[in-house]
């Protein structure tokens, strides 16, 4: 996996990692093979606030298609 982060050239040290932190969780996220609460970890954030990120971002919390939801859900 590649990831590439364009970070302001004065940016705060502590906003730099909190920025590449973000970037990170919402990759693996983006991945679908990687929890909601893991990926929350991974950017040092609460569950809640890494789903409002995700929202911010426009990036689905779902990976799973339609069809797959209702596969597990008969497989439960």
């Amino acid at each position: 996996m590649k990831i590439t982060i364009n970070l302001p050239e004065l940016a705060d040290p502590q906003m730099m990692v909190e920025c590449i932190n973000h970037s990170v969780a919402l990759e693996l996220s983006k991945t679908g093979e990687y929890s909601l609460g893991y990926c929350a970890h991974v950017a040092g954030i609460s569950y809640e606030d890494f789903m409002l990120l995700l929202g911010e971002k426009k990036i689905p919390m779902f990976t799973k298609s339609q069809q797959e939801l209702l596969d597990d859900l008969s497989n439960a």
